[in-house]
């Protein structure tokens, strides 16, 4: 991740460290600009969704005059200021519009430990990961009686897309994932899960075939 921030224009020096308790990390950058250059944290975290999975992209990027250093010239994590991985939540905030989704937002505010989510906003810019995204679907299991299967959040991962999915007769959902649609004639290629049981694994790889 530090080295896609670091490739990113204008970009002089970038740091990622994980904040928060052990059950519940979130990924947090810090960039400085290189002379002549102005630095926008949503145009950065855009270009590392370009390369990243999402769930790998920072859920808040900031950006810093200089990076603190210790007494070896190198970047002292523990001295970076504290960011609230909270803060994407009131960006680009659209409210639900309807039963399902105030049903589907009240279990993302549990699971993430939110006051208010907008339906378009993406699970893992709130501070999501791929623990988080296992409990969400097993509330919603337990809540609204019915299976999401975990490859719709990797997908599309909106409140927004996620209701239309319930809202689907269960006999079109499929565990299948495509990566890359292929051309006639070509030999498919298949890839079962890791022993978590979900795709999120495959991101990188889905991004890169394009």
């Amino acid at each position: 991740v530090e080295a896609a921030l670091r490739a990113a224009s204008g970009v002089n020096e970038a740091v990622v460290v994980a904040r928060g308790s052990d059950g519940d990390k979130r990924l947090v950058g810090y960039v400085t600009a290189r002379e002549g250059h102005a630095l926008d944290a949503d145009a950065l975290k855009a270009g590392l969704k370009q390369h990243l999975p999402e769930y790998m992209v920072p859920s808040v990027l900031r950006v810093l005059d200089a990076l603190p250093l210790n007494a070896n010239g190198k970047v002292d994590r523990k001295a970076l200021p504290e960011a609230d991985t909270r803060e994407a939540e009131a960006k680009d905030f659209v409210a639900p519009r309807d039963a399902l989704e105030m049903q589907l937002a009240r279990i993302w505010e549990d699971v993430l430990g939110l006051r208010s989510v907008g339906v378009r906003t993406s699970f893992f810019e709130l501070g999501g990961h791929s623990l988080l995204a296992v409990r969400m679907v097993a509330a919603v299991r337990e809540r609204l009686g019915q299976s999401l299967p975990l490859a719709v959040l990797f997908q599309q991962p909106t409140i927004e897309h996620l209701a239309k999915v319930l809202r689907q007769d269960a006999q079109e959902w499929t565990p299948l994932v495509p990566l890359e649609k292929g051309e006639p004639g070509q030999r498919p290629l298949f890839f079962v899960h890791p022993g978590g049981g979900n795709v999120l694994a495959y991101g990188e790889l889905a991004r890169r075939l394009g």
